[in-house]
């Protein structure tokens, strides 16, 4: 479930509302690996990447990626939130898309170097 182009949705609580995940690296020695998430607000400075709603079956509207919000996840944790129903696994990014995530998060200058070493920079 957790490979390159994985997605799922976190479930809405504490005001967060429900966003679209993908997963851009496949866990590292720590069992971390690089996810992101769209929305429909577009980040500070801009969209570096837009997907519309004909590009993943799960979204109904035109969606950003968000580089400020990329970030390691622990593997075992997010399998535990899978399991207790936090988080719902959704249908698989295209290859193509995938591959411009990831461009788009080493390109920005508000991923750290940490997220950009696990992407394989």
């Amino acid at each position: 479930m957790f490979e390159p182009g994985a997605t799922f949705f976190n479930a809405e609580a504490g005001g967060v509302p429900r966003h679209l995940w993908i997963v851009l690296s496949k866990a590292n020695g720590a069992g971390q690996l690089v996810i992101a998430n769209f929305s429909s607000t577009p980040p500070a400075g801009g969209s570096v990447l837009t997907i519309s709603r004909n590009e993943h079956r799960a979204l109904s509207k035109p969606s950003h990626l968000r580089p400020d919000h990329a970030t390691l996840a622990n593997l075992d944790k997010l399998q535990e939130a899978l399991t207790k129903g936090l988080i719902q696994g959704s249908a698989a990014m295209p290859a193509a898309i995938t591959e411009k995530c990831k461009a788009s998060l080493l390109a920005s200058k508000v991923v750290s170097k940490e997220i950009k070493d696990a992407l394989g920079r």
